[in-house]
């Protein structure tokens, strides 16, 4: 039996959407980026962790704040966290992408531009740092040449990593 997954993708692929979806049937986990680098303080902070926590106490931590009482646990993860996160147990890995690269790339620059990443269906907002600005439309940069590698390249580097699991 699968007792925990993890879902892999790049920025702007829509996984927090899924995130919520997933959250939302009360019976497969309570996914969220637990393992992102700049958050973690974030969520040691939130679970009463003291500063300079051992990263196995924040591993389990971060398995019973995503777990569901039937004991399905669930987290995102984006690229190059995969090998900061030793769970333990029947992990699947659930690739999500998105199959508009430019488009990916256009949502991309906006939330790089605006600071804004995420704002949830119950008024939570996420971002790195709010800028306040509005979003600078420049159409030498569609298709933001910058954005579009590195989401093509992020994805090329998940699927080389998914076969290697295999």
């Amino acid at each position: 039996m699968t007792d925990a997954y993890l879902v892999c993708a790049t920025p702007r692929t829509g996984s927090s959407l899924l995130l919520g979806l997933l959250e939302s049937t009360g019976v497969c986990g309570h996914p969220q980026s637990y393992f992102r680098a700049p958050d973690r303080p974030l969520w040691a902070a939130r679970w009463g962790l003291a500063p300079d926590h051992r990263p196995a106490e924040f591993l389990a931590a971060a398995r019973r704040a995503g777990t569901t009482p039937n004991g399905v646990f669930g987290a995102k993860l984006m690229w190059g966290a995969l090998d900061e996160v030793p769970i333990d147990g029947d992990v699947r890995y659930l690739s999500l992408t998105r199959d508009d690269v430019v488009a990916q790339a256009v949502s991309w620059l906006r939330a790089d531009q605006t600071g804004l990443w995420y704002a949830g269906g119950n008024g939570e907002i996420s971002g790195l740092h709010l800028t306040g600005r509005e979003p600078a439309f420049d159409p030498d940069a569609i298709p933001i040449p910058r954005h579009h590698r590195q989401a093509d390249t992020l994805n090329q580097e998940w699927i080389a990593r998914f076969r290697a699991l295999r």
